[in-house]
């Protein structure tokens, strides 16, 4: 039940023809779970208009064509709607917002830069380790640049 829980969310979030085709030949044809879920014929007859049921369509082409021509401006170009320059403005708010953010995020801590003093001062040093009850030979290893500190430790094969 899961796995179709997700082909329908891969369904919904992707809206690409060739994608919805394969999930419905590979999935949906098959399984009788999502099949229950489709609608049938019987059901989908009502919601179908025959070609004389239209009625009078001579007008609809010509409003819809009136509808799509714009006023055009000084230059011949149409003007775009005060909608369209909302969404320009909003798309380029976006991507300034997240080209900064990525800036503050990456500006993290750099490899030339000297450690104040109280970072320099910051040091540790392991005394005794063991593994189970046998003494161990610890390793520190620090990447260059980073704040990773890793400790590995090695049993010692003659015990001391």
């Amino acid at each position: 039940m899961s796995r179709c829980k997700r082909i329908g969310l891969l369904y919904d979030v992707l809206p690409l023809k060739l994608w919805r085709g394969y999930l419905i030949r590979h999935h949906i044809e098959k399984c009788p779970v999502c099949e229950r879920k489709l609608i049938h014929k019987e059901e989908l007859r009502p919601l179908l208009i025959k070609a004389g049921e239209v009625g009078d369509s001579g007008r609809l082409w010509p409003g819809i064509r009136a509808g799509l021509q714009s006023v055009p401006g000084k230059d011949g170009v149409p003007q775009s709607s005060a909608g369209a320059r909302w969404r320009w403005a909003l798309g380029a708010a976006g991507l300034l917002i997240a080209v900064l953010a990525g800036l503050w995020l990456y500006r993290g801590d750099r490899a030339g830069r000297i450690p104040s003093g109280d970072e320099a001062d910051r040091k540790f040093q392991i005394q005794y380790m063991k593994i189970g009850d046998a003494p161990a030979r610890p390793f520190v290893y620090q990447p260059q640049g980073t704040k990773i500190i890793i400790i590995w430790a090695e049993k010692t094969l003659n015990g001391g």
